[in-house]
């Protein structure tokens, strides 16, 4: 049975949502280079309280377009065969038409070499009849080997309309900048998602992201011909 979500951001208490994506990179030269298989999973230890365990690049940073999060499926363009994992709290703040909530977390970022961050952030969601526009800002501070992981701001937004029962479509994109590097670190992303409801609670979802729209690389290795897909599916309990 799926539970009736409450008006804010957070999930109902006890229920569980878990998502399954495919991330792969459809860059020039490096088509399915990497991809990789991220698992998210989401439970409501109260309406308010939301704990989550991470690997894909949008429950990280809030963007679709990154490749590599979780086990890599392919001997190329993956760091390592596990990367990326996470966890994380949500709780709503504000609720209603306009609502919001605080993010807080932990993430290793890389395993080899060890690069921990924390992940301090907000989202935040308005709802006007069909229309969804979404906020999801965030500040990632690097813990381990500050040489090299000073830490990125993460700011992505979407803006989506349910089409019909079954089939929501959004517009999304944003800007994401190096901590150490913000006026020459920037980069600026864009891209499309579609999302069709199988059952009440079951979903599966697409997306294609271009992940350097315009600005410089210093957050990630993506160059001008960078593009990643996203196919994720998700179920609610």
């Amino acid at each position: 049975m799926v539970r009736k979500r409450p008006s804010g951001l957070a999930l109902a208490q006890s229920a569980a949502v878990v998502t399954l994506t495919i991330e792969a990179s459809l860059g020039d030269g490096a088509i399915l280079k990497p991809t990789s298989i991220a698992p998210d999973i989401s439970y409501g230890l109260t309406d308010r309280v939301t704990l989550s365990l991470v690997h894909s690049g949008f429950a990280t940073t809030g963007f679709r377009g990154s490749a590599g999060g979780g086990p890599c499926v392919t001997g190329e363009g993956c760091a390592h065969v596990y990367n990326n994992a996470g966890a994380e709290a949500l709780v709503d703040v504000v609720r209603g038409p306009v609502s919001l909530a605080a993010v807080g977390g932990v993430h290793v970022l890389s395993f080899d070499p060890l690069l921990v961050d924390v992940k301090l952030g907000v989202q935040a969601s308005y709802r006007v009849g069909a229309v969804t526009a979404t906020l999801s800002p965030s500040v990632f501070v690097g813990v381990t080997k500050r040489d090299q992981n000073e830490g990125a701001v993460f700011a992505p937004a979407t803006v989506g309309m349910q089409v019909t029962r079954s089939w929501f479509a959004a517009v999304g994109g944003g800007v994401a900048t190096p901590l150490d590097d913000v006026g020459g670190g920037w980069t600026a992303r864009l891209g499309v998602i579609a999302r069709y409801r199988i059952d009440r609670g079951l979903f599966v979802a697409g997306s294609l992201f271009l992940p350097k729209l315009a600005g410089g690389s210093a957050v990630d290795d993506t160059g001008p011909g960078a593009r990643v897909a996203n196919l994720w599916f998700t179920y609610n309990h």
